[in-house]
């Protein structure tokens, strides 16, 4: 994949006023795409972050580093039965309360 400059974050903070309103709607709706797509391909994202959202062309929000992603669906459609316990995983200040407990993230 190659490497994506744009920081969302970084163009907000140089807008104002109702820009600045516009474009944290647009950024924050394109997110809400991204991880609803995965989520109909039947995967959690599990890591997202400002450090993993990008810019296309300083306007096209992109989602990545999936190295956490899990697939929570079964061949069958069916949702996966969660795992018992599993190991802190990601960057602590944005984990989930299931990854600060220790429990499996889908579930």
């Amino acid at each position: 994949m190659e490497h994506l400059p744009g920081n969302p974050v970084g163009i907000i903070g140089e807008l104002r006023g109702n820009k600045r309103v516009a474009k944290i709607a647009e950024f924050g709706l394109q997110l809400l795409k991204a991880v609803y797509d995965l989520h109909y391909l039947g995967i959690v994202h599990r890591d997202i972050k400002p450090e993993n959202v990008g810019l296309y062309q300083n306007s096209i929000l992109v989602l990545y580093d999936l190295g956490l992603a899990r697939i929570f669906t079964e061949l069958s459609g069916q949702i996966r039965k969660p795992r018992c316990m599993c190991g802190m995983r990601g960057t602590d200040e944005w984990a989930s309360l299931s990854a600060e407990l220790g429990r499996d993230q889908v579930s």
